[in-house]
């Protein structure tokens, strides 16, 4: 559901495990303000998944990069930008005074290779 947000935001990013095709359980969502962002943190922070089978709910924590100009710097050379990876499941930025999808800018050199993590026991 719409939780009136949509304007706020101008980078999303759902990292995903390509080995099992599903996402990591976490994603990286940039608001335009901190005070939009405390505001999406007091609606979502805690809220139950919909879709979820069990009772799990969103936990919101700030990121180690912070700031729309950090995190599009910080993905534009980045491995997920590269031609091995879908577009759906690279990073996307939003115009925030229309809510729509803006193009993501090719990358300024040649995005490092992605390495898929070993397994661990």
């Amino acid at each position: 559901s719409d939780l009136g947000f949509g304007r706020c935001i101008d980078l999303f990013y759902l990292p995903i495990d390509f080995r099992s095709k599903t996402n990591l359980g976490y994603c990286f969502v940039n608001l335009v303000t901190a005070e939009a962002a405390a505001a999406f943190r007091s609606v979502v922070d805690q809220l139950k998944l919909p879709l979820s089978r069990g009772a799990k709910v969103l936990c919101i924590a700030p990121a180690r990069v912070q700031g729309f100009r950090e995190n599009f710097s910080n993905f534009r050379n980045s491995a997920v930008m590269g031609r091995r990876v879908a577009p759906e499941n690279q990073p996307v930025i939003f115009n925030p005074s229309t809510g729509s999808e803006v193009p993501f800018p090719p990358p300024t050199s040649r995005p490092k290779p992605s390495k898929l993590r070993k397994k661990t026991a």
